[in-house]
């Protein structure tokens, strides 16, 4: 602060100095001109003097006398004049010589300061050398240890991978063995039948299943309740919290390693889905091929806990596209297996939450088959006129259990395997597969 002050200082000084300097040249400037002035009224005072030489010789020394009494008045007016340019020139130089002390002390100080500033410039410099080079040794380790944590996790998955697949054969190995043994006690039974009475009959049965019940009991936090843990697309059989004694599914894996439960595929027109709201109830198919798993046991599933539904659906052009849907979940029976969805996803277009277009909402609406109609069309009924069970509207933006018609037939106008969005009024999906997770 103190340095910046000096400088400050100075400068205001050489700047005092410059403008005296600038006024003593404007006085000297002033100066000259009255000198010539005094100079050209001499002349023509002599040229005058030099005329009257001519005349009297009283009138020459009259006129003498009064021309050397103005030189001397005019002389005595060029000493005062002089003395004080002399003495202007005195200060005027004074002022110089002090100006050139002045700059050189402030030449000294900047060398000074651009010495200081350069030696803070340098250690900068180093210091932000010092600090990148830090900086990619922080990276590089901590590369490293990310590098080496993703290998170790990575390894841990596949230790745990490996021993969920050991955990889940033995559980499977124990289901068999339980299967079986359960069959020879059953046989065991029906030997005791012939040679015993009925109450020790009925009490061989009451042991058999309180023992299976409890080994179940013991298995079940082993025992695989969704498909998560899949590895491979195929059948398995799951054991959920509604279902004791496990049900039979298809896992889809898709490409993210997701596994889905598979509740409804379409391919090959091979089953037919114009059914009864009791077929609908059960479910009906083959569960590697084409199927529908049931509406009680989709309710089962998701009653306590909404789940995520993915529709994959493909034309037969060759496009494909998807829905996600980030909650789904029906109510009971009861309540005609309302439909309840919500957060959409995907590029098929939403025909099911909000409507494709805005019309057509499947959300919140009851399922309908041909012999038990829910729908919202007062003046007939969906199901009758398109077939299959849905969740009908007035009466659809999508129904995926429509008739299946392969490529070479005619498709009707809104008829069939549709999703508003991607087949329009002519045209029919050839694949369609519904899965939760």
């Amino acid at each position: 602060m103190s340095s910046e002050t000096s400088t400050s200082r100075i400068s205001r000084r050489l700047d005092r100095i410059e403008e005296n300097e600038e006024d003593l040249r404007a006085a000297l400037r002033n100066l000259r001109k009255d000198l010539k002035k005094e100079i050209d009224f001499i002349i023509e005072d002599i040229s005058a003097l030099s005329i009257r030489l001519t005349g009297s010789s009283g009138q020459v020394v009259r006129h003498d006398e009064e021309q050397v009494s103005k030189t001397q008045q005019a002389s005595c007016d060029c000493g005062d004049i002089v003395s004080q340019y002399e003495n202007l020139m005195m200060a005027f130089k004074r002022e110089k010589f002090e100006n050139i002390l002045l700059r050189k002390e402030f030449h000294e100080m900047r060398k000074q300061h651009d010495f200081e500033i350069g030696n803070v410039s340098e250690k900068f410099i180093n210091m932000d050398s010092r600090l990148n080079n830090a900086e990619k040794t922080l990276r590089s380790e901590i590369n490293t240890i990310k590098y080496e944590t993703i290998a170790e996790f990575q390894e841990m998955i596949k230790q745990q991978d490996f021993e969920i697949g050991n955990v889940s054969e033995n559980c499977y190995k124990v289901e068999s063995r339980l299967y079986s043994a359960e069959k020879t006690l059953r046989s065991d039974i029906d030997t005791i039948n012939k040679t015993s009475d009925t109450a020790n009959l009925k009490t061989s049965n009451e042991i058999l299943k309180n023992k299976t019940d409890m080994l179940f009991r013991h298995l079940r936090p082993f025992l695989p309740q969704s498909c998560d843990s899949v590895v491979k697309s195929g059948e398995y059989t799951i054991y959920p919290e509604a279902y004791i004694d496990g049900m039979n599914v298809y896992c889809y894996l898709e490409s993210t390693n997701k596994g889905w439960i598979v509740i409804q595929r379409r391919n090959d027109g091979s089953v037919d889905f114009n059914r009864t709201w009791a077929d609908y109830k059960a479910g009906f198919g083959d569960i590697s091929g084409e199927l529908w798993l049931g509406n009680d046991h989709i309710y089962q599933l998701t009653k306590d806990n909404p789940r995520q539904l993915r529709i994959d659906m493909e034309m037969f052009n060759g496009t494909q596209r998807y829905a996600l849907y980030s909650e789904f979940s029906i109510s009971s029976e009861s309540e005609k297996y309302k439909l309840h969805l919500s957060g959409y996803t995907g590029n098929a277009g939403d025909c099911l939450l909000t409507g494709c277009f805005g019309t057509q909402l499947h959300n919140g609406r009851s399922f309908s088959t041909f012999d038990r109609d829910n729908d919202r069309n007062h003046g007939g009924c969906c199901a009758c006129k398109y077939g299959g069970g849905w969740w009908f509207d007035v009466c659809f933006g999508a129904h995926l259990n429509g008739k299946y018609f392969k490529e070479k037939d005619s498709v009707p106008t809104f008829n069939g395997i549709h999703w508003t969005t991607i087949t329009g009024a002519n045209t029919s999906l050839k694949f369609v597969q519904m899965s939760m997770r």
